[in-house]
């Protein structure tokens, strides 16, 4: 697209990720299923598979902001997708700037609370503490 208007490309591609990140969890099981013999009887939703939602749900966010913006992907985008299963499971997630921002645009159907920088863990943790009965 030199020199041209790259508005409907940029439109194709936001859509075309979209479609990704909306069915990423059910090919993923499917492709999972198969693999193993089994038939798929329900679709996974955030109330049945809520770690298997999570993580495909943000990975397909991940791979959408890193297509459409200057950030390069990095190797430990792996790793930070495999801890993304905890998410539902814990009060306080601790995740880096970019992943922590992803996250947060998400917006995820429970209260975990995400700490994007190590030195505000310890005051997040205290308030977690201070809110349980």
């Amino acid at each position: 697209m030199r020199g041209g208007d790259n508005t409907n490309f940029l439109n194709f591609a936001n859509e075309s990720l979209n479609n990704l990140i909306r069915d990423m969890p059910i090919n993923f099981v499917r492709k999972l299923a198969v693999s193993l013999g089994l038939n798929v009887v329900q679709a996974p939703n955030w109330i049945l598979t809520p770690s298997l939602f999570t993580m495909t749900t943000l990975a397909g966010h991940i791979i959408k902001t890193t297509t459409l913006t200057e950030r390069n992907a990095k190797v430990s985008d792996f790793g930070d997708i495999n801890h993304l299963t905890y998410l539902p499971y814990v009060d306080l997630f601790r995740a880096d700037g970019f992943i922590s921002s992803v996250i947060n645009d998400v917006k995820l159907p429970f209260e975990t609370v995400v700490v994007s920088k190590l030195i505000n863990l310890p005051n997040a943790i205290e308030k977690s503490l201070n809110r349980r009965p």
